[in-house]
């Protein structure tokens, strides 16, 4: 990258945990995107220098995503680390919400658009149970 700073954007943010780690391996972090507000107040004081978006991203269409795009400009890495809270086993026993996990899919929305050169999703084992997984995979392959 001929000396540049890698530019990213955090999707399902939350305080910043992503962020914090990638920002001490020298990234800049331009952007977070979470719907709770609590965790975007703790995202605004980690890192002043980064835009923050309180949105659910299944809310957004393709056409606000690219509007996103345009404003925040290119980057080379999306963070992601979507919802697992609902599908956990960390809630007690098996998961209760297989639902949740097709929030994923806004990784690859964003990805289509943004077009970044790298994706680092974090999440849960349990994550690898969802039915559409191996698509989720083939789709960033």
């Amino acid at each position: 990258m001929s000396g540049d700073r890698v530019r990213a954007i955090d999707l399902f943010c939350g305080i910043g945990g992503n962020s914090w780690g990638a920002r001490q391996a020298g990234v800049e972090i331009v952007a977070g995107f979470d719907r709770w507000a609590t965790a975007g107040k703790v995202f605004r004081d980690n890192f002043p220098e980064a835009k923050f978006y309180e949105v659910d991203l299944a809310a957004l269409s393709m056409s606000d995503i690219q509007r996103l795009r345009d404003e925040i400009g290119s980057i080379h890495l999306i963070l992601a680390s979507p919802e697992c809270t609902s599908h956990s086993v960390a809630r007690g026993g098996s998961p209760r919400d297989k639902a949740s996990l097709r929030l994923s899919w806004n990784v690859w929305r964003f990805a289509r658009i943004f077009q970044p050169r790298w994706i680092v999703i974090e999440n849960v084992p349990q994550f690898r149970a969802w039915d559409s997984y191996s698509q989720f995979l083939q789709v960033f392959s």
